[in-house]
């Protein structure tokens, strides 16, 4: 054995794939940073006492295994988010509410193009849109979007147009208010449905110093949705599992070492 063998360490992974194992669909997610498989080993201390009069330890041995996976990615997309909370996504049309917030320095302002957030809002959509005056949120008054030059006149009025065109009052012109809109939107979307994810297999390739490989192994995988933290401005996402046992195995997880496989681009 060559010295550069003995000192051989893992950098990390190269690959690692979910594959749902009722449907055969692997997750196209991207590539985590890095992975931490905890065993969870609990172990029994049996004890006996010293000729000094004092408990000791006489022997230990393993009575259970809780293994934990967490897998580490820098980046963060709906269907990782619902499948982190064991759940999966669901297309179907629904609706939900734009916020806007808006510096006025016009009456009217354009609808939304194609393929631009607005775009499908309906024409005096139910709208809510508040600023504020001496301190406090206050509304603003909604208005049929086609009698804006009957209502402009009078003081804190708002109106929706076709794909989410804005027309406000004259005084909220002049007086350079800040409007918060929120704004209904109704159309195609995905989102988190209450159906339970299926569990998984997990395949992960490990590389070594010399690009060498070897294969970790989770047969048998269930999200852990405890610790899900949805924060898009964060530098990475992690994702929990249960690493669960099949029936008959003495293992849930097995680490394949490869006859000096390595892996190239």
């Amino acid at each position: 054995m060559s010295v550069s063998v003995i000192y051989d360490t893992y950098k990390g992974i190269s690959n690692l794939i979910i594959t749902d194992i009722e449907t055969d669909i692997n997750y196209l997610f991207p590539k985590p940073d890095n992975f931490s498989l905890v065993p969870g080993i609990q172990i029994r201390q049996t004890m006996t006492m010293s000729n000094l009069g004092t408990r000791v330890p006489s022997n230990q041995f393993p009575v259970g295994e809780n293994p934990i996976l967490s897998i580490s990615y820098s980046h963060m997309q709906p269907e990782m988010i619902a499948f982190a909370l064991g759940n999966t996504l669901v297309t179907g049309t629904f609706t939900s509410h734009i916020p806007k917030l808006l510096l006025v320095q016009q009456g009217q302002y354009p609808a939304a193009a194609v393929g631009i957030l607005g775009n499908g809002v309906v024409v005096d959509a139910a709208a809510v849109a508040s600023i504020i005056r001496n301190d406090v949120s206050v509304p603003l008054n909604r208005q049929p979007f086609a009698g804006y030059e009957t209502w402009r006149d009078e003081d804190d009025n708002f109106g929706i147009g076709l794909n989410g065109a804005l027309a406000f009052s004259d005084n909220i012109v002049t007086e350079k208010q800040v409007v918060a809109l929120s704004i209904p939107y109704t159309g195609t979307m995905r989102k988190i449905s209450d159906i339970v994810a299926n569990p998984v297999r997990i395949s992960a390739t490990l590389v070594n110093n010399r690009n060498k490989v070897d294969i970790i192994e989770i047969p048998f995988a269930t999200p852990d949705p405890s610790n899900v933290q949805i924060s898009p401005g964060a530098e990475s996402m992690e994702m929990r599992f249960f690493v669960n046992f099949l029936p008959g195995s003495c293992r849930a997880w097995e680490l394949y070492a490869l006859d000096d496989v390595a892996v190239t681009c």
